[in-house]
């Protein structure tokens, strides 16, 4: 009886010796594949243009969607290009296109903007296009700003005791980059309310009078991440309402430095306007809120806000 017990400890052993095996096979047969490469967008009338490198790995499709208004399409494995047409002139389209493997698993995916345009004034054409940084520092400078331009290719900072109106920047849809900080007599952002696009970060810190964000009601895409610091005075985040494309969001902290460096929002209790960003996934980094009257949770957001 013992050796019957011992020859079948041995054939159980093997067997699960074998099922460990096959697991391991099923698993090197996993099909895996990157992301797609040099996603490029280029604007035309009422279209936009896709372009992208193939690969590498065992590619099936490709998965493309864009926000507003675009449902995934599949698109086939051997082609590098398309073009999405019947879009709207003047709106920032986002695209973001994954690669699909043969067993259906996705890519983290890349994504590009642009915004269709006719070629009339207030699209983003060679003549209303400022190339390089610009500084404010006095509202008499913001005032001399060429209203001809609509986007700034480079770094805009406004710093400023004197500056209380952005509306020279009325016709600006796209910022590379966008920096407020320390405006002690600014009491609204109006003037920036044709802003759709922002390639890299968006910091806003040090305003003390600074009421409410609503003046960014038309902001869809930040290409980086935005920072809201110590803005004493606002109450909600209403103005990030269309906000669909954000890398991370520090509310109330400086999270990247290391200890994390509290800026405190001290009105601040209503993240509603946030619920749109939160739910439609398009968070890539990381959501940091602390310090403030209220530091929700993306949970608490997306189960409390109508």
């Amino acid at each position: 009886m013992k050796n019957l017990k011992h020859l079948l400890f041995i054939f159980l052993a093997a067997i699960a010796f074998v099922a460990c095996e096959k697991d391991d096979d099923d698993d090197n047969q996993l099909q895996t594949v990157g992301n797609p490469g040099t996603f490029v967008a280029v604007a035309g009338d009422q279209k936009i243009d896709l372009s992208w490198t193939k690969p590498s790995g065992n590619l099936a499709r490709y998965s493309l969607s864009y926000t507003p208004g675009g449902v995934p399409i599949s698109l086939d494995a051997n082609t590098t290009t398309h073009t999405v047409e019947n879009l709207t002139n003047g709106e920032v389209y986002i695209f973001t296109l994954k690669s699909v493997d043969g067993s259906g698993n996705l890519s983290s995916g890349v994504t590009a903007s642009a915004t269709p345009t006719d070629g009339s004034t207030g699209g983003t054409t060679g003549d209303n296009v400022f190339m390089g940084d610009i500084t404010f520092t006095t509202q008499a400078e913001l005032n001399a700003f060429d209203p001809k331009y609509t986007y700034i290719d480079g770094v805009v900072q406004i710093t400023g005791p004197d500056i209380d109106d952005l509306t020279p920047l009325a016709n600006v849809d796209s910022i590379e980059v966008l920096e407020i900080f320390f405006n002690d007599t600014l009491t609204s952002l109006e003037g920036l309310n044709k802003l759709k696009w922002v390639g890299d970060n968006l910091y806003l810190r040090g305003m003390d009078d600074l009421e409410n964000l609503d003046a960014l009601s038309n902001l869809v895409h930040i290409g980086k991440d935005i920072s809201i610091l110590d803005l004493d005075k606002i109450t909600d985040l209403d103005g990030l309402s269309n906000l669909r494309s954000v890398r991370s969001l520090y509310i109330g902290t400086e999270a990247w430095k290391n200890p994390p460096k509290a800026r405190s929002n001290s009105a601040l209790s209503d993240y509603c306007g946030l619920k749109g960003l939160i739910t439609s996934g398009t968070i890539s980094g990381t959501y940091y809120c602390d310090n403030n009257l209220a530091n929700p949770s993306t949970t608490d957001i997306t189960n409390n806000c109508p």
